[in-house]
C-alpha cells in the first residue's frame, strides 16, 4: 500500500467505464492520484473529488520530477478532520451513556410488570445494540490515537456495516409493537416509576417512547457525520475511499431499517385499529400478517389506490379514509378462492380475481405471487386433511452441489440467450486496449478482508457493462457452438431444481409440491 508521505500520481492511458458503483472513471490523459496500491492489478484513486478502484494497466506512472507537491492546506484538512472526528467520539459517547441509563433505571426495571416476549426481545435487542456501539466506540478511539495518514476511519464504519444492518432490523422489526405495549401499559407504568420515585420532566410514557426510539436517530445521525468527515479528508488520503463508500452504505442502511419500521409500524396499527365498514370478528383474529403494502388496482379502468393486508387464510383488501384519519375496509377473499396470474407484458403487475394489481417494484411484485401461491398451497393441504410431516434436509458434497449448479445455470441462460458474466476476447493486434484484471467473486469473499474485496458493497445492486462489438462476435459464436454440443444431451435443469416444500400422509399417494410460480 502506498504511502501518503510520498504523493502518487499515474496518468490514464485509455477510457476506463466502470461496471461497478465504486469504481472510478475516467479518460485518456487524467490524471489520478493514486490512495492505494494492492496485488491484484486494481489499485484505488481519486480525480476530482471522487474515489474508486480502477485496473492499474489502464495508467502509468508519472515521473518523480512532474509530480506536484501535496497542497499545503493539507495540513489543514488534517486538523479540521480530527475535530471532525473527536466529535464523533464524544457523540458516541454521549449516546452510550443515554442508552445505558435508560435500559438500567427503565427498560429493564419495565420487565416486571410487562411480561411480553415482544418487550423482552426489545430488551435484549436494546443490550446487543449497547454492546454493539460499546465495541465501535473503542474502535474509533484506537484510530484517534493514530497518525492522521493511518487513522482508516470509513474503514472502521465499513466493517461495522454488517453488524449495525443486522441488529437495527431486528430493532426495527419490534419497535412498534413495543410502543403499542407501552401505551397499553401506560397507566401501570405510571404509577410503577411513581412508586420508584423517577422524577423526570416529561411524563414517563413520553420519556420511554422518545428512548425507545432514540436508536433510530442515532442511526440517521452517520451520515451526516462521515459526509463531514470526507469535506476534510485531502484526496491523496488511503481512506478517502471508505469514507464514500460508507456513507452510501449507512445511507442504504438508515433507509432500509425506516421502511422495516414503517411496514410493521403500519400492520400494528390495521391489526389494533377500529376499520370502518368491518363487520365481524377482530382483524387480529386471523392471526399474523404475512405481507403488506400499498398498491394500485386498476378495475374498469378506473386507478384506485389500495392496501393488500395478506393473512395466512384471507386476503383483506383496505383503502385510507378520506381524512386520512384511518381505514376503510373494501374486500375480503378467501386465500383458496384467489387465482393469480403474472400479467403479459408488464413486470410490475400480476392479475388477482380479474383484476390488475400494480405493485412498486419487480421485487414486490415477484414476492407476493410466492407468498399467495404458497398461502394457497399450505390452506388446500390443511382443508383436505392431509397431515404435514417436517420435511428432512439432506446436504450433498460440496461439489456435486457445484457441479450441478454450474450445469443448471449454463443450460439455463444458453437456452434464454443469456450470458452470465462478461468475457473478454483475447488480445490481438486488433485489439491494443489491455483487458482489465479479472475481479474475484464478492459473493463468495467477504467484502471487508481486503481492500480490493472491501470495495464490494453488499448493499448495493451493481449494473453491468455493454460489450462492444467484437467482444458480442465471440459470444455469439461460443454459444452457437455450446448449442450444437449440447443438442442431444439429455439433462434436463429441472431434475435438479425441485424443491420438496411439504410432504402429505394420508390415503392418497405422497406429493412434492413443487416451490415454483404455478398460474391458478
Amino acid at each position: 500500500m502506498n504511502d501518503n508521505s510520498s504523493l502518487k500520481k499515474v496518468v490514464a492511458q485509455y477510457n476506463f467505464a466502470p461496471s461497478h458503483n465504486d469504481e472510478l472513471q475516467f479518460t485518456k490523459g487524467d490524471v489520478i492520484v493514486v490512495t492505494q496500491q494492492i496485488d491484484g492489478g486494481w489499485w484505488e484513486g481519486t480525480l476530482g473529488s471522487k474515489a474508486g478502484w480502477f485496473p492499474s494497466n489502464y495508467v502509468v506512472p508519472i515521473c518523480e520530477d512532474k509530480v506536484e507537491a501535496p497542497e499545503l492546506n493539507e495540513s489543514v484538512s488534517g486538523f479540521y478532520r480530527d475535530m471532525v472526528l473527536q466529535s464523533i467520539i464524544a457523540t458516541e459517547k454521549a449516546y452510550l451513556n443515554d442508552l445505558s441509563s435508560f435500559l438500567q433505571n427503565y427498560l429493564k426495571p419495565s420487565r416486571i410488570i410487562i411480561a411480553d416476549s415482544v418487550f423482552a426481545i426489545i430488551d435484549c435487542t436494546m443490550d446487543e445494540i449497547l454492546t454493539f456501539h460499546k465495541s465501535l466506540l473503542n474502535n474509533l478511539l484506537r484510530v484517534s490515537r493514530l497518525s492522521e495518514a493511518s487513522q482508516r476511519i470509513g474503514k472502521t464504519f465499513l466493517e461495522a456495516s454488517n453488524e449495525i444492518t443486522k441488529l437495527y432490523k431486528t430493532y426495527g422489526k419490534f419497535h412498534p409493537m413495543a410502543v403499542e405495549i407501552i401505551k397499553k401499559q401506560r397507566e401501570k407504568l405510571e404509577k410503577f416509576f411513581q412508586d420508584k420515585e423517577k422524577s423526570i420532566n416529561s411524563s414517563n410514557f413520553s420519556y420511554m417512547a422518545s428512548n425507545i426510539f432514540r436508536p433510530f436517530v442515532r442511526l440517521e445521525q452517520y451520515p451526516n457525520l462521515l459526509k463531514e468527515l470526507e469535506r476534510h479528508t485531502p484526496i491523496s488520503h488511503a481512506d478517502l475511499g471508505d469514507t464514500q463508500r460508507s456513507i452510501e452504505v449507512y445511507r442504504e442502511i438508515f433507509t432500509v431499517c425506516s421502511d422495516i419500521r414503517r411496514e410493521k409500524e403500519t400492520e400494528v396499527n390495521i391489526l389494533h385499529s377500529e376499520i370502518l365498514g368491518w363487520d365481524g370478528e377482530p382483524i387480529s383474529s386471523f392471526g399474523d400478517i404475512v405481507l403488506l403494502d400499498n398498491v394500485n388496482i386498476t378495475c374498469e379502468k378506473e386507478i384506485q389506490d389500495r392496501i393488500l393486508v395478506l393473512f395466512p387464510r384471507v386476503l383483506l383488501v383496505l383503502s385510507v379514509s378520506d381524512r386520512l384519519s384511518g381505514y376503510v375496509f373494501e374486500k375480503k377473499y378467501p386465500v383458496n378462492w384467489l387465482r393469480v396470474e403474472q400479467f403479459y407484458g408488464d413486470k410490475l403487475s400480476l392479475v388477482l380475481n380479474n383484476q390488475k394489481i400494480t405493485y412498486k417494484s419487480e421485487i414486490q411484485c415477484n414476492k407476493w405471487f410466492d407468498a399467495i401461491v404458497n398461502q394457497r398451497n399450505l390452506t388446500q393441504c390443511i382443508s383436505n386433511g392431509q397431515n404435514i410431516t417436517e420435511l428432512k434436509i439432506t446436504t450433498l458434497p460440496n461439489s456435486f452441489l457445484n457441479a450441478q449448479h454450474s450445469e443448471i445455470c449454463e443450460s439455463q441462460q444458453t437456452a434464454k440467450g443469456i450470458v452470465a458474466k462478461q468475457i473478454y476476447s483475447a488480445w490481438s493486434s486488433g485489439c491494443l486496449k489491455p483487458n482489465p484484471p479479472n475481479l474475484n467473486n464478492h459473493h463468495t469473499v467477504d467484502f471487508i478482508k481486503s481492500p480490493k474485496s472491501a470495495r464490494k458493497e453488499p448493499t448495493k445492486f451493481l449494473a453491468g457493462s455493454a460489450k462492444d462489438a467484437q467482444d458480442a462476435l465471440v459470444l455469439n459464436v461460443i454459444e452457437a457452438y455450446y448449442k450444437a454440443s449440447k443438442r442431444n444431451s439429455t439433462t434436463k435443469s429441472r431434475k435438479y431444481s425441485t424443491i420438496c416444500v411439504f410432504l402429505t400422509k394420508g390415503k392418497q399417494t405422497n406429493k412434492q409440491i413443487q416451490a415454483k410460480k404455478n398460474i391458478f
